[in-house]
């Protein structure tokens, strides 16, 4: 599942840091795979969104960025992952917001259609 997980997320970053840049591509794919962690932790109990995201963040850690650049003495790849880090969070937080939103909204459209409507007495 890991092994998945990691090349899902490389692959999602290869398409989208062309297109978007370094810091949205990774904030991006951050939203995205959280969304799809919780998704798939809603159709199975097996696997916690935790367990499933967490090969994804663990590829998607600026800190690893930061000691990249620091080795290869990148002064712009060393001022890029402060903004990578920024885009990781703000990422992780809308995905979360969007997986639980999406939820709460299926819920209550199921709860709806359960509750049958009784006409009122008119006045």
């Amino acid at each position: 599942m890991s092994v998945a997980v990691m090349t899902g997320t490389y692959a999602v970053l290869v398409l989208l840091t062309p297109v978007l840049g370094n810091a949205v591509a990774t904030g991006l794919t951050a939203a995205l795979l959280f969304v799809a962690a919780r998704a798939l932790e809603r159709l199975t109990l097996a696997i916690p969104a935790t367990v499933s995201f967490q090969s994804a963040f663990l590829l998607l850690v600026p800190g690893t960025v930061g000691l990249v650049a620091l080795a290869s003495f990148d002064a712009s790849a060393l001022a890029s992952a402060p903004m990578i880090f920024l885009s990781l969070c703000i990422g992780t937080k809308v995905g979360a917001l969007t997986a639980d939103l999406a939820h709460i909204t299926r819920t209550a459209l199921r709860t709806r259609r359960r509750t049958p409507v009784v006409p009122s007495a008119g006045v």
